[in-house]
């Protein structure tokens, strides 16, 4: 047994007795068993190995040692903390569904959502957050937003949670946008400071349009943004799209999918 701390790339030794010489080799115990709670440090991949001595004799001392390589995965706040991931799963099929954008992981919403149960909160795909944002009046933007559900007696900790990522698309059917939509991250801390990252500048795009352009994002590292530290609450994302200009006749809503999002320990 061993409680002695080992930094990430170096090799730490545990010694026991595996044979007994009198009167046959025999193992002392039936099996032995490694337990070890990795932290937030550990993260990435490791290898365990078992190493036994050979003896006099031994007709093949070749085959002595066996090694295990696993991965120790960084902890969701979502999953972790919340016990319930953000990945969009559906919380009914009752009619009207609750909440009306039919899942729990959102919190809230706000602004243009189209909040028809048929044409706004659609249920296309299983496991997804389908929206669908309005057409804003002149010279104004398609903009909306939902706040992620977090535990409410045990809020971000900034600190420990700074590896944001997403999984989404959106759809336009009013212009080709290579840019994609606008994304913002937004946040109150605990003194109540609300702060508005643009995340879609962070992860080199905004969400991809086109049904047929789904995109994973990368985990972005929120560690060094102004405001991200300490406790932190009301996590919420913002689609901000323009115009086109012109304007064509009869302009469409666009449509938003998300299908997870992240926030993982740096």
């Amino acid at each position: 047994d061993s409680t002695e701390a080992c930094q990430i790339g170096s090799t730490k030794y545990l010694d026991f007795e595996g044979l007994s010489d009198d009167p046959y080799r025999v193992c002392d115990y039936e099996e032995a068993t490694f337990t070890w709670t990795p932290a937030s440090s550990d993260i990435g991949a490791h290898i365990f190995g078992v190493n036994a001595e050979t003896w006099t004799g031994e007709p093949d001392p070749d085959d002595n040692s066996t090694r295990v390589t696993f991965l120790v995965a960084p902890r969701d706040y979502a999953t972790e903390v919340r016990e319930d991931t953000w990945d969009m799963t559906e919380t009914s099929t009752s009619s009207p569904p609750s909440p009306l954008w039919r899942t729990d992981d959102v919190e809230a919403v706000a602004g243009g959502w189209d909040s028809n149960l048929t044409t706004g909160w659609t249920d296309s795909v299983s496991g997804m957050f389908e929206g669908r944002i309005l057409v804003p009046g002149q010279g104004e933007y398609f903009l909306a937003e939902i706040q992620l559900a977090e535990d409410e007696q045990d809020h971000i900790d900034a600190d420990r949670y700074t590896m944001i990522s997403l999984a989404g698309v959106y759809n336009n059917p009013n212009e080709e946008d290579p840019n994609g939509c606008g994304l913002r991250l937004l946040w109150t801390d605990s003194n109540s400071t609300e702060y508005d990252f643009a995340l879609g500048s962070a992860f080199g795009s905004g969400l991809p349009d086109g049904w047929d352009e789904w995109k994973e994002f990368e985990p972005y590292d929120m560690s060094e943004e102004t405001g991200w530290s300490g406790t932190i609450h009301d996590l919420r994302i913002r689609f901000k799209e323009p115009l086109p200009d012109p304007v064509p006749p009869g302009l469409e809503p666009i449509d938003i999918r998300l299908g997870w999002i992240k926030l993982e320990e740096g």
